[in-house]
Formats: structure tokens, sequence, C-alpha cells
């Protein structure tokens, strides 16, 4: 395609974009919310990914110590042996008695626990699967009173963001089936609104693609504007998130807002200019007689 070609063409399909610039606007809100909806996918892919390897990587099992009748240093020396016998345990820390009150004290400000809470051994693991093998195998060990994880929290939250990830996807589905109506819906007004014109150009030996090509790109600059706006969106939304979960009591690793940016322009450009190209290729081929 020669550049004097392009221009025009281009100049064709900015001409056609302002006239009908009503419905192009809503195709390309529709279009920013469609897009938004996929980087939400995504940031829910890395992110909470990240969010939940960083729980594990850091998993806790509490196994508490008899009170009464009292363990023996020979009890409790047996408990932590058992313990780092298991595949998978990474780290075994005694914390006695007082230790627990004053970290009791710490997290809630709360006095007043002399004596009241019991000793015992935290365990860091590398996988939440054992938690049930640590279970099985400290209940009813001498010296072992009961075996705490948060581990049905840990899976109920699996299961919500499963959910909130899938529901995230239909949605997705959705409103991208709306774009597409909407951008072609855009193409067929302005191939209406230009029938008489493009029966001439016919006339006097236009190929099919000389006349395709301005509604091709007209449909690819909505797609490009909605790229744009749904990438900057997402970009300030990310960078509240991001302030919040790098700082304690979150401190997650997650990817710069930077890096966001620079590996999402590409991906929604391409993503944004496909389905708008698209659209427009799908609503020529329908009501477009060449």
């Amino acid at each position: 395609m020669k550049l004097s070609s392009f221009k025009d063409a281009f100049a064709d399909a900015t001409r056609s974009f302002s006239r009908n610039r009503t419905l192009s606007i809503a195709a390309i809100i529709n279009l920013t919310l469609t897009l938004l909806f996929f980087g939400i996918i995504l940031m829910s892919v890395l992110g909470i990914g990240s969010f939940l390897t960083d729980i594990e990587s850091k998993y806790i099992v509490n196994v508490y110590i008899k009170d009464n009748p009292p363990t023996t240093k020979a009890m409790e020396d047996s408990i932590k042996q058992k313990l780092l016998s298991i595949t998978g345990v990474e780290e075994v820390t005694y914390v006695s008695k007082e230790e627990a009150e004053q970290l009791f004290q710490k997290d809630y400000n709360v006095g007043g626990l002399s004596g009241a809470l019991p000793a015992s051994f935290k365990v860091k693991i590398k996988s939440t699967d054992l938690v049930d093998v640590i279970t099985k195998e400290m209940t009813g060990f001498p010296g072992v009173d009961t075996v705490n994880s948060a581990k049905d929290t840990i899976e109920l939250l699996e299961n919500i963001i499963s959910f909130a990830r899938w529901f995230c996807i239909i949605i997705f589905a959705l409103f991208l089936g709306i774009s597409l109506f909407l951008i072609s819906n855009t193409i067929r007004l302005t191939i209406f609104s230009r029938r008489k014109e493009i029966s001439i150009m016919k006339y006097i030996g236009a190929t099919d693609g000389y006349i395709k090509r301005p509604f091709v790109l007209e449909g690819m600059l909505i797609g490009f504007f909605g790229a744009i706006i749904a990438l900057l969106i997402l970009y300030f939304f990310y960078l509240l998130v991001f302030k919040v979960l790098v700082v304690p009591p979150f401190s997650l690793k997650l990817l710069q807002p930077r890096d966001l940016l620079l590996l999402g322009l590409p991906i929604y450009l391409v993503f944004g200019i496909s389905v708008g190209g698209l659209a427009s290729i799908f609503s020529i081929r329908k009501f477009l007689v060449v």
C-alpha cells in the first residue's frame, strides 16, 4: 500500500470517526471496560498468585504442648525431633509460655494473661499440603495437646479467588461481545451514510481493498483509543493497590507499576486494535456489497 493511499484512508477514517462520534465514543467506552476486565484478570493471576505463594512460603503450623500434666524437657525434645523428621518441614521453633504471652500482648495490646497461654512449636512448612500430614503424625503424640493451622482459611481464600477469576472471565467475554457489536454498528452506520459514494467508487474501478481500508482503520482507531484509556486507568488503579500491598502487614513482592505499564502497552494495543479491526472486517463482509 502506497503512503499516499494510507494517508487518504486514515484521513477518511478520522473524518468518519468524527461524524459518528456518539457511537464511536460508546464503542470506545465499552472496549475500555472490556480491557479493564482483561487487566483485572491478569492482575488476579499475577498479583494474587504471588500473594498465595508468599503466604505458603511463610506458612506456620502451631503444635501446642500439654500444660496439664506439664511436659518434660525430654518430651519437648522428642516432639521437636519428630517434627523435623517429617519431609517438607523447613524449621521448628520453640515458643515458651512467657514468649507466647509477650507476643499476644504485642499483637492485641492485652495484659493479665500470666500463665494462660501454652508453650508451642511453630513449624514452618514448604506447602500447605503438609498440614494434614503433621496433624495426623502429631495428634496423640506424647506431650502434644493440639495442632492448629489456618488451612481452612487458605483454602477458602483460594476458592474465592478462583470464583472471582472465572467471574471476571465471563464478564470479560460478555463485554468483548458487546464491544464487537458496537464497533460493527459504528462501521455499518458509516457504510450506510456513504453508500452512494461507495457505488460511484466501484463504478469508476476502485478495488475492494481501497474501499474497505478506511472502515478497517476506523475500527482500529476505536480499538487504539480504548486500549490507551483502559491501560491508563488500570495503571493508576494498580499504583494505589501496589502502595498498600508492598508495605506491612502484607509486604508482598509485586510487579513494579512502571513494568506493568511497559508490559501492558504492547499487549493492550495489539488486543484493542485487533478487536477493532476484526469487528470492522466482520461488518464490511456482511453489509458492504463490493
